[in-house]
């Protein structure tokens, strides 16, 4: 059985760390400077989407909550790296089909990289009010959200 700990960094980010439950040494295996505020998280505690790890933040009471202009950021860069590794993806597309003579696959092509290049990403996350809407956004443009995203 694991134990987690919630602990601040030095820079005000929450850093959830795996210890065992048995273990009732020092954290600082875990990287927690002393007199660094800390708590066990709770079994079944309810967190904040994973995919805004880096946004998270943990207040001197021991609240868990998240700096949304720092998630923004995060959301963005996330949609961004999508949005390359898609148009990537199209642009490969588009010169097979055009080395073949498919019209019709390269025209698909380059009608969805054009969609792809008109979706504002900078604008489109700031729709969001909470965390979990936040973290909801995934424009059907960009496909199948992956895993872990």
């Amino acid at each position: 059985m694991t134990r987690q700990i919630l602990f601040r960094d030095e820079a005000g980010a929450a850093v959830v760390c795996s210890i065992p439950s048995d273990y009732e040494g020092p954290f600082d295996r875990c990287g927690v400077p002393d007199g660094t505020v800390w708590r066990d998280m709770a079994a079944g505690e309810a967190t904040p989407p994973m995919s805004l790890y880096g946004a998270w933040r943990l207040s001197d009471d021991g609240s868990l909550w998240v700096d949304m202009p720092t998630a923004l950021e995060i959301w963005r860069s996330r949609l961004a790296a999508e949005r390359h590794r898609r148009l990537d993806e199209l642009e490969a597309e588009w010169r097979r089909a055009r080395r073949v003579g498919d019209t019709v696959t390269a025209t698909a092509a380059a009608a969805a990289e054009a969609l792809l290049l008109a979706l504002d990403i900078a604008v489109l996350p700031l729709l969001a009010t909470t965390p979990e809407a936040l973290a909801a956004i995934w424009p059907a443009e960009l496909g199948a959200r992956p895993e872990g995203v």
